[in-house]
């Protein structure tokens, strides 16, 4: 009997759980910051993906790890996503020895022409389906997976990041940056750097690091890291060649 391939359970399962965090947060992409913008001395409240709509184009890139004082060593979790006015293409991947099934695995996700896809490779093979929720329900932001940005305080003005000139605040709030993570508690916080572009008042890097435990009462080290790159630079966003035919989740069968 072939045992079953838990790898792609479990890219399902991450498929799941992100597209249900991003059905929880839509419609706050857009919400105006109460504190103010990039040009202010303080910033009360801002999420990353605030200030984009004036962008036609951008790259953003997460990067979250978890360095453990225990067994399991260096749990790494990336995530990219390429966003042009209408389409977006993004990618999620995770490694560490409590990742070892899916280490070198990612999921893929598509949103063009108003439809989503998600996209996994499994020994070499690409396997992709199309999202039954369309396009909003197949493709997580990355503005979801970190919390709000809570008390900036303003370190220096006028410095280039990723191409854009923007202002650098110090981030009180560290815990609740953190967001989807298993983060339970800081007990000391390293550095926790915003840049918030003058123009636009969007966050360009957001670059932190604290110890702290996690909610199984792991310790160690958590960074954050995630840039805006590429402004009104990316292409357009086309199918991999696997998307192109491809059919939705399987039906279910009725229960008697």
């Amino acid at each position: 009997m072939t045992k079953p391939d838990y790898r792609v359970l479990f890219l399902f399962l991450l498929a799941g759980l992100l597209i249900s965090i991003s059905a929880c947060e839509a419609g706050e992409r857009d919400r105006i910051p109460t504190g103010g913008t990039g040009e202010g001395k303080t910033i009360d409240d801002i999420r990353i993906g605030e200030g984009l709509s004036s962008l036609e184009s951008y790259t953003m890139n997460l990067a979250i790890t978890f360095d453990t004082e225990g067994e399991q060593g260096t749990i790494n979790m990336t995530m990219s996503a390429n966003t042009t006015t209408n389409d977006m293409a993004a990618r999620v991947s995770g490694s560490g020895p409590a990742l070892e099934a899916v280490s070198g695995m990612g999921l893929e996700m598509y949103q063009v022409g108003g439809q989503g896809y998600l996209l996994t490779d499994v020994n070499g093979t690409p396997h992709c389906i199309r999202s039954p929720g369309g396009a909003a329900a197949a493709v997580p932001k990355i503005e979801d997976m970190v919390g709000d940005l809570k008390g900036l305080e303003l370190i220096s003005q006028g410095e280039s990041v990723n191409g854009v000139m923007a202002n650098r605040y110090s981030l009180r709030d560290v815990h609740q940056a953190f967001g989807q993570t298993d983060m339970q508690a800081i007990s000391e916080v390293k550095k926790a750097d915003v840049w918030i572009a003058q123009d636009g008042g969007y966050p360009v890097r957001i670059d932190i690091e604290a110890t702290g435990t996690s909610r199984s009462g792991t310790s160690g080290t958590y960074t954050l890291r995630y840039d805006l790159t590429d402004i009104n630079q990316v292409g357009p966003i086309t199918l991999p060649e696997a998307c192109e035919n491809a059919s939705g989740f399987p039906e279910l069968p009725e229960l008697p």
